[in-house]
C-alpha cells in the first residue's frame, strides 16, 4: 500500500495531539498558557489562521460560514498514487441495491472504468441504499472524481434501461439530473496501515452494523472473502459481539 499525508496549501485542516502515556500535562491553566503561548510565537513567525473550527472537507470552495461567521476554505483531497475511502449514498436512500441485479449492474460499470482509467479496488461493500470502498490511484494520477463520475454514469443508465427512472424533484428535473445519486460524495485519504485497517474493517463490517447480517462472511456484496482468501481474515471474523462504532464511522452511517 501507498499512503500519503494530506499537503494542501490554503487548506483547512483538524488535528488531535495526545500527550506521552495520556499523561494530564494540561490539567493545570499554567501549562495550557504555556502551550498557548507557544502557539503565538510560532504564529508570529509562520503566518497561518488558528478558527478552532472543525469542519468537513466537501469540495473546493470558499465562503463565510454561517454557524461560525468565519471565512473557510475547502478543498477535496487530491494527491497522486494515494489510497482513498470513499462513501457513495442513493438520493434519498432509495434501496436500488436491494436486487443482487442492481449490484451486477454497479460492479459492472466499477469495471467498466476501470478498463479505461486504472486503479485499484482494495474493498469494497454494497448495502441497500449506499456503498463504502477503498481504492488506490495509479503514480502520478489523483483523478478519482472523473471515476466516479464515470461509474456514476455508467450505472445509472443501465439501470434506466432496466427499472426505468425514479421520480425526480423539480430541481433534479430543472438540471437534466436523474434522481439515483446524492450529488456528493465522501472521501478520506488514508494516511498508514492502521487506517487502511480500520476502514477496511469497517468496511467489512458494515453489514452487520445495519442489522442485514449476523456476520461478514453472510454478506455477498463485499469483498470479505477476497480478504479471506489472503489470510489476513478468519471466516468467522466479526461473527462475534460487534464492537461499538467509532466516532468517525459512525458520520458515514
Amino acid at each position: 500500500m501507498r499512503y500519503r499525508r494530506v499537503s494542501i496549501t490554503g487548506a483547512t485542516y483538524f488535528f488531535t495531539l495526545v500527550t506521552e502515556r495520556r499523561r494530564p500535562l494540561f490539567r493545570e491553566p499554567e501549562a495550557v498558557a504555556l502551550f498557548l503561548g507557544a502557539v503565538e510565537k510560532v504564529r508570529a513567525r509562520l503566518l497561518y489562521t488558528s478558527s478552532g473550527v472543525e469542519d468537513p472537507v466537501v469540495g473546493s470552495r470558499e465562503e463565510l460560514d454561517p454557524t461560525y461567521g468565519v471565512l473557510m476554505r475547502y478543498r477535496r483531497v487530491s494527491i497522486t498514487g494515494a489510497t482513498y475511502f470513499f462513501t457513495l449514498v442513493t438520493e434519498r436512500r432509495r434501496p436500488l441495491f436491494r436486487e443482487p441485479e442492481a449490484v451486477a449492474l454497479f460492479l459492472g460499470a466499477v469495471e467498466k472504468v476501470r478498463a479505461r482509467h486504472s486503479f485499484i479496488v482494495d474493498g469494497f461493500v454494497v448495502l441497500p441504499d449506499h456503498l463504502h470502498t477503498l481504492w488506490t490511484m495509479p503514480e502520478g494520477d489523483a483523478d478519482f472524481s472523473t471515476r466516479w463520475r464515470l461509474i456514476k454514469e455508467a450505472f445509472t443508465r443501465a439501470y434506466i434501461k432496466i427499472n426505468g427512472a425514479p421520480d425526480r424533484n423539480e430541481s433534479r428535473r430543472s438540471k437534466s439530473e436523474q434522481a439515483i445519486w446524492q450529488r456528493r460524495f465522501w472521501e478520506h485519504c488514508v494516511r498508514d496501515d492502521a487506517d487502511f485497517a480500520r476502514h477496511l474493517d469497517y468496511i467489512h463490517l458494515n453489514p452487520v452494523h445495519h442489522g442485514l447480517t449476523t456476520a461478514p462472511r453472510d454478506w455477498p456484496h463485499s469483498s470479505f472473502r477476497a480478504w479471506v482468501d489472503r489470510e489476513v481474515y478468519d471466516e468467522t471474523w466479526g461473527s462475534d459481539a460487534t464492537p461499538e462504532l467509532p466516532e468517525w464511522a459512525r458520520m458515514h452511517e
